[in-house]
């Protein structure tokens, strides 16, 4: 929105407002012009954002929403019964309020699934590990287990909650893996990418994200980052689904540049399947409390 768009909104609330004198207009003006700029512009911008959609077009549609508004708002004015149509645009007004606040991630998080955000379709291979030397591990809460292999050892941190597993070759802490849940009608899974490349930036000088659909209310993005050297230092495995009340998190930390030691991350995340959640009330932990 720029000052030219903000300006003809303003003479056009302006222009309403003066030719309509009675307190009932201006009620229904008002529940109007809060629907369709404090609800729904509110989502179009965001999948406007998404979408990547150029500085032109944002503009064209703010218009078109600014004059359909003001045209309704006219015809809404004109109605001989007043009160009942104040009445009926103030509940709609405050539905819409209670909607967008109450529902908020929940509508961004579908406005992303339909925005082509998640652009790259990809099926998870769970075929390519070898079960037969790896352990199951289990993330009761989100719903979902894992398989690592036998040279991933098994670390606690700040109580019985905080597992997170080490590779450790010749005394030498490679890798590590913190396996964690968030709750996913908490905060959109754009702005959890955001958060987390934002956040990284400060300390890898590159951070990369793939976003991927892999079909059946299923859907996930790999935020990569990178050092100096373009080696890769960290890989948050993000997902989330729509049978699933929690989120998914796979976080790596990798200290070591080595091939075998990618190729065995790589199976790990692609070792993911869903189980039956288990207290699904409790609290996960913070995306980023605990790295």
């Amino acid at each position: 929105m720029n000052g030219i768009s903000l300006l003809i909104l303003v003479l056009l609330i302006a222009m309403l407002m003066g030719k309509k004198k009675s307190t009932y207009s201006r009620i229904t003006i008002g529940s109007i012009f809060g629907i369709a700029f404090f609800s729904i512009w509110q989502f179009l911008k965001y999948y406007a954002v998404l979408s990547n959609w150029p500085e032109l077009y944002n503009q064209i549609a703010f218009l078109i929403l600014g004059v359909s508004t003001t045209l309704i708002s006219v015809f809404l004015c004109n109605l001989k019964k007043e009160l009942i149509v104040t009445s009926i645009s103030a509940v709609l007004f405050i539905s819409a309020m209670l909607l967008t606040f109450t529902a908020e991630i929940k509508i961004k998080n579908q406005i992303a699934f339909h925005s082509g955000y998640f652009k790259i379709n990809k099926t998870i291979d769970s075929n390519n590990l070898n079960t037969n030397k790896t352990t199951l591990f289990k993330q009761n809460v989100a719903g979902y287990s894992v398989n690592l292999p036998e040279d991933w050892k098994l670390r606690r941190d700040k109580g019985p909650l905080f597992y997170y597993f080490q590779l450790i070759q010749n005394k030498v802490v490679v890798a590590e893996f913190r396996p964690k849940c968030f709750g996913k009608n908490n905060i959109a899974v754009t702005d959890i990418i955001a958060n987390i490349t934002t956040a990284n930036q400060n300390n890898t000088p590159k951070s990369d994200f793939q976003c991927f659909s892999h079909g059946g209310g299923f859907y996930s993005c790999q935020v990569d980052n990178f050092a100096t050297n373009k080696q890769l230092k960290r890989r948050t495995w993000i997902a989330i689904r729509n049978d699933i009340k929690k989120g998914i998190e796979l976080d790596f930390i990798i200290n070591k540049n080595d091939t075998s030691i990618i190729k065995n991350m790589n199976e790990i995340i692609s070792s993911l399947s869903a189980i039956k959640p288990v207290n699904t009330d409790a609290e996960c932990l913070g995306l980023t409390e605990w790295l």
